[in-house]
């Protein structure tokens, strides 16, 4: 089974990357998408418009055939283990790291 198979994307919320600006202010897992909706990354976040306002995968992002930003509203709590399984199992190629048990941990504590 294609992982991207897990997730249709253009079912979710999703914002043109250079409307960062205007993104609304949540706890959310996001994906970064091009105009075929491939999941090109993935992170998560207490706060999606101050998170975007300096992220420092928008240079590469933006570089993609009409990328967006999807998102996904979750509990402020369950966004690190969230963010943390879709990475393991879609593999996007921006993200460069795999979060381990420790990194979950670790942001557990923050």
């Amino acid at each position: 089974m294609n992982p991207t198979e897990y997730i249709d994307v253009s079912k979710l919320p999703s914002m043109s990357l250079s409307a960062k600006k205007d993104f609304p202010e949540i706890a959310c897992v996001y994906l970064i998408i091009d105009a075929c909706h491939h999941i090109h990354y993935v992170g998560g976040t207490a706060n999606l418009r101050k998170r975007w306002m300096s992220h420092h995968k928008y240079s590469p992002a933006s570089l993609l055939d009409q990328p967006r930003l999807a998102y996904l509203e979750i509990s402020p709590h369950l966004v690190w283990e969230t963010e943390a399984f879709l990475i393991r199992t879609l593999q996007p190629q921006l993200n460069l790291k795999t979060p381990s048990e420790s990194d979950l941990v670790n942001a557990a504590l923050l």
